[in-house]
């Protein structure tokens, strides 16, 4: 096997993945993340699928991927980094909305809201 026709399976999986794990928080906690894993990676590039599905597992269900900085409310995301450590400023409204949640301590942050504005990397 070549390694041209490597890449367009290596390529739909990171394609597949992303669309998987850009879903949202863990709202479905780390055991079914993880399975979810074994299910959405299967056949060709399920090796890299699997290795960054499950490190996306970890990072998402985290309970302590949240808090409160500079004023505003904050939480772990899920951009397109391979690497993590992406985050964003929180909303209590719609994904996108720009609406931020000001607080004075973690105490008055979830993060399980969603992000007022785009990923960042930390």
């Amino acid at each position: 096997m070549n390694m041209k026709s490597l890449k367009l399976p290596i390529f739909a999986a990171f394609l597949t993945l992303q669309v998987f794990c850009s879903a949202g928080r863990c709202d479905e906690g780390k055991l079914a993340c993880m399975e979810n894993c074994t299910r959405v990676c299967t056949g060709n590039g399920a090796v890299g699928c699997w290795a960054g599905c499950s490190t996306d597992c970890a990072r998402r269900c985290d309970p302590n991927r949240g808090g409160c900085h500079k004023g505003y409310c904050w939480a772990g995301c899920v951009a397109v980094s391979p690497f993590g450590g992406e985050w964003c400023y929180t909303t209590k409204g719609y994904s996108q909305d720009y609406q931020y949640v000001k607080c004075s301590s973690a105490d008055e942050c979830n993060s399980n809201w969603k992000c007022a504005g785009p990923c960042a990397l930390f």
